[in-house]
């Protein structure tokens, strides 16, 4: 593309050299080189545009290549990454010591490898649920769904996991909360959140109240008539907690926002970057691959 640029420049050099020899009429001259000068311009500008596109591609190729390349051994290392064979996002059979779950990778919102775990999008599901329905999962992978706790703590049981919140307010306005150590308790414990590990984002640190919480849905309190919450998260009786509840009828986060456009809930193992990022006895090639897998990754 740079020499395609040359030549574009070049030529219309000599016709604008050409039209002044040719030419009497100094104004008009003066007209026509002003008018090739600009195509020049906009020319080097759409140049440098496809220049850039091809390059996106190119290295988007790539990293699909090296991932397809790497990714059965990175899936013995790590076998919860979201890493559907031959693309970067999609459905993917994630293969446990008992069963195999079917879930949502997503690599547009904070790099590839991510499980989306709860989403919601639009009203065609209900979260007004049961124990028994949030415990197993509900709603559509490609729409609005929950996971299901049961496949959510069999994922989180095999290795340390991060957890990234996406929302969307109604304005559009995009915030994020990641937290780098997303734990919680078996069945018999209630599903309680044991760990959230640090805080990084751009809205608040929301679910920290939910820490040390049962997950509870409005049957969890068999026997009696009052209902605890109408929708199931991480909630004591006396609702704490409940400031940061995504699956309420209108999914909230603190005070921010009035309302949501969309609300997205992720996992992905932590990667250990020392051993994974880190090749300083390998041959350079493999540096810059490892390099350049862990770039994409964001680690």
């Amino acid at each position: 593309m740079p020499q395609l640029s040359t030549i574009v420049i070049i030529l219309l050099a000599c016709a604008t050299k050409l039209n002044a020899n040719n030419s009497n009429d100094e104004g008009s001259l003066k007209s026509k080189i002003e008018t090739n000068n600009e195509k020049i311009r906009l020319l080097e500008h759409q140049i440098a545009i496809t220049d850039k596109e091809i390059n996106i591609t190119k290295s988007f190729e790539e990293m699909i290549a090296v991932i397809a390349a790497l990714r059965p051994e990175m899936l013995k290392t790590y076998p919860t990454y979201c890493l559907p064979d031959g693309k970067s996002a999609g459905t993917h059979s994630i293969h446990l010591s008992d069963k195999t779950i079917e879930v949502i990778c997503d690599a547009d919102t904070a790099r590839p490898g991510w499980i989306i775990i709860q989403r919601r999008i639009n009203d065609d599901v209900n979260f007004d649920r049961s124990m028994d329905e949030y415990k197993d999962g509900f709603g559509n992978l490609e729409n609005s769904f929950f996971i299901g706790l049961r496949n959510l703590y069999a994922l989180l049981s095999i290795q340390q996991h991060e957890l990234f919140i996406a929302l969307e307010s109604l304005s559009g306005e995009t915030r994020y909360a990641r937290y780098n150590n997303f734990q919680i308790a078996n069945e018999n414990a209630r599903f309680k959140l044991l760990s959230l590990g640090e805080y990084e984002g751009t809205t608040s640190d929301g679910l920290r109240d939910s820490l040390g919480k049962n997950f509870i849905a409005y049957d969890s309190n068999k026997g009696t008539e009052e209902k605890t919450t109408s929708n199931g998260w991480w909630i004591d009786e006396g609702l704490n907690g409940i400031g940061s509840n995504l699956n309420a009828i209108s999914s909230q986060w603190n005070t921010w926002p009035v309302g949501f456009k969309s609300v997205k809930m992720m996992i992905r193992p932590i990667m250990q970057t020392n051993r994974s990022c880190e090749a300083k006895e390998e041959p350079k090639k493999v540096q810059n691959i490892a390099t350049k897998v862990c770039n994409w990754f964001g680690l």
